[in-house]
Formats: structure tokens, C-alpha cells, sequence
């Protein structure tokens, strides 16, 4: 091989190695478009009503009528992310007041034990079982979703998949107007 074939050799090589690269990291790279098919900021949150483990009704439009922003996190036993958060959303919950705000874990998916988990690390967020068909109507495809409600049951926030727990820490209460 001489010098002027081995020059074409090391550029097609080369050529393909930026190809592959490229795709490689378009495919990977974080979507940014807005996903029509699924409630995001602005757009009108569907109505649910749902019993705590403890025997509370929380209806969405209740909670709206009566002022209050509403939080929700769907959540399952097995989500690293969700044990991660629920512990950070539940030091949030005692700094707001519950005339101005209503909080729950919604559970989904689950083939734990969500209750025994709750009491074990003390959470003293509302727990709702079996929540799938709440999560439907939100279109979740994921544990660890974060919706924040307000008022015209408008979703002033909801989670983005690469979003990291102190991002929704940040932007709930920016959503609450807490500091």
C-alpha cells in the first residue's frame, strides 16, 4: 500500500469514526421538544380522586377549589430516584402550610412494600396505593414523576427525565413560593 492509499484509508476511517460518534451522541442527547401526547407545564390536569392509606379522600379538585397547590410524586419501592426524593419532598412538606398546599405519594407499579418503607424512614407524606389509573391519565412512564398543580388545575411543573433531585426540589418550591 503506498502513501496516497494509506492517506484515503486513514480518512475513511476517520470519516466513519465521526459518523458513528455523532449518532451515537444524537441518540443519547436529552430531548428538548415539548411531548404533546403527555399533561406538561400549562396544560389542564385531569381530575382524580384517590383514599390514603390512612382513610383520607384527596379529590385534585377539592384541593384546587379550596386554594391549594397540589404535589404529586408517582412512585415505586424499587426506583433509586424515588428513594432518593421522597425523603427531600417530605423535609419540603413540614415547610409548607397546608392551607396553601396538598402533597401525595402516589404509588405505582409496585411489587414491594410501600408502607412498611414510608414508616421505616418516617415519611409523613399521604400515601395512596395501587394509583396506576392516575398515573395513566398523567400519561407516567416513569416512577419518580413529579406534577405540580395550581389553580384552573393548570401543571405549573412536571419532571424531566434527566431533571436531578435538587432541580425538583428547586422548582417546587419556586412553584409554592417558598424560599
Amino acid at each position: 500500500m503506498d502513501s496516497q492509499q494509506y492517506t484515503v484509508l486513514k480518512k475513511t476511517v476517520c470519516t466513519l469514526l465521526l459518523t458513528a460518534i455523532t449518532t451515537m451522541l444524537l441518540l443519547h442527547a436529552p430531548v428538548h421538544a415539548t411531548d404533546t401526547s403527555s399533561p406538561s407545564a400549562n396544560i389542564t390536569a385531569p381530575n382524580w380522586v384517590i383514599e390514603t392509606v390512612n382513610g383520607r379522600t384527596i379529590s385534585l379538585n377539592e384541593e384546587l377549589q379550596a386554594g391549594r397547590k397540589v404535589v404529586i410524586v408517582f412512585w415505586s419501592t424499587w426506583c433509586s430516584h424515588c428513594l432518593e426524593l421522597l425523603p427531600k419532598l417530605n423535609a419540603l412538606l413540614q415547610l409548607t402550610n397546608e392551607e396553601e398546599s396538598t402533597f401525595i405519594a402516589l404509588n405505582i407499579w409496585e411489587d414491594g412494600n410501600p408502607l412498611s418503607y414510608t414508616k421505616k424512614h418516617r415519611l409523613s407524606l399521604p400515601l395512596a396505593l395501587k394509583a396506576e389509573s392516575i398515573a395513566n391519565q398523567y400519561h407516567v412512564k416513569r416512577s419518580s414523576e413529579v406534577v405540580v398543580i395550581g389553580q384552573n388545575n393548570q401543571i405549573l411543573y412536571r419532571r424531566k427525565p434527566r431533571d436531578a433531585t435538587e432541580q425538583v426540589i428547586e422548582a417546587i418550591k419556586e412553584q409554592l413560593g417558598l424560599p
